[in-house]
């Protein structure tokens, strides 16, 4: 299953959970004034610390800067 979900997609299923996750945080923090506390925990992660430190490395901003970006444009 792993090998077919890599060849069909390209990632392995932690990094698809992952840039799933990642997704779905990015549009509660642009469409949502939850905070971001509990975007972590909607999004599966039970440590706040690691969603930030996750979302970050992934978009290359914390979370609360995301949302704030984006409010200015």
């Amino acid at each position: 299953m792993v090998r077919v979900l890599r060849q069909t997609i390209g990632l392995s299923p932690a990094e698809f959970l992952m840039q799933y996750r990642m997704e779905e945080a990015a549009q509660w923090l642009l469409n949502t004034e939850t905070s971001v506390e509990d975007i972590a925990l909607n999004v599966g992660f039970q440590n706040i610390y690691y969603f930030s430190t996750s979302f970050k490395k992934y978009t290359g901003v914390s979370p609360t800067k995301y949302r704030q970006s984006a409010k200015r444009e």
